[in-house]
């Protein structure tokens, strides 16, 4: 294989290195113009760029008008890859960013930890699933609610209680059970500030 080499100086536009493979159909290029150096190797489908200055490298890889690039200055590195959608990752000294259409982690085991807050927030549905036990703990208090319907649903039993007070309120308070239902106390109070209705086919008082 035969390579045509060409040397090119210049006193304003610097040093041409060229590499020519005509039975490849790859052109390698290498400029240095006293400010910047690039290096370029051209193929039929695909080509590659490294231009380099003093405080930046970029790393071009291009084929058609998919493309992906590193970009890395002095305080940070942009990955940055475009096809039909685009997803980048840039990182400074102290955050790291991605923007991505899907985002997915697979791993044996996952921890996430923040000294101060964290937030998940999705603009569509938010889902979590567990096939063990999942357990939600806080040192402070926990807030649940929702704009419209909450609801909470087991195959077994539903637990809930409390060292204080435990207080269920609503326009309307509804309970019902399919079985037995026992209400017990040390002191039962049950009141209808207007009317109250016990009803039953046999009601026993005392």
């Amino acid at each position: 294989m035969a390579l045509l080499c060409k040397v090119e100086l210049s006193q304003t536009d610097g040093l041409t290195l060229t590499v020519l493979n005509k039975e490849g159909k790859i052109t390698q290029t290498s400029t240095y113009n006293g400010t910047t150096i690039v290096h370029i190797c051209e193929g039929e489908e695909s080509t590659t760029t490294i231009t380099q200055t003093t405080d930046t490298v970029t790393t071009l890889c291009k084929k058609s008008s998919d493309t992906s690039t590193i970009t890395q200055t002095i305080d940070s590195i942009t990955q940055c890859v475009k096809g039909s959608e685009t997803s980048t990752i840039t990182q400074t000294p102290d955050s790291i960013t991605m923007d991505c259409k899907s985002f997915t982690i697979s791993a044996e085991s996952i921890s996430n930890s923040s000294t101060k807050d964290t937030t998940h927030q999705a603009d569509g549905k938010l889902t979590l699933d567990s096939t063990g036990k999942a357990t939600l703990k806080s040192s402070a208090d926990v807030d649940i609610s929702a704009t419209s319907n909450l609801n909470l649903d087991a195959t077994a039993k539903i637990a809930a209680s409390a060292t204080g007070a435990l207080n269920l309120g609503g326009a309307t308070v509804e309970v019902a059970s399919k079985g037995t239902m026992d209400i017990k106390g040390i002191t039962t109070t049950v009141d209808g500030s207007a009317i109250n209705n016990i009803k039953g086919g046999l009601v026993k008082l005392g």
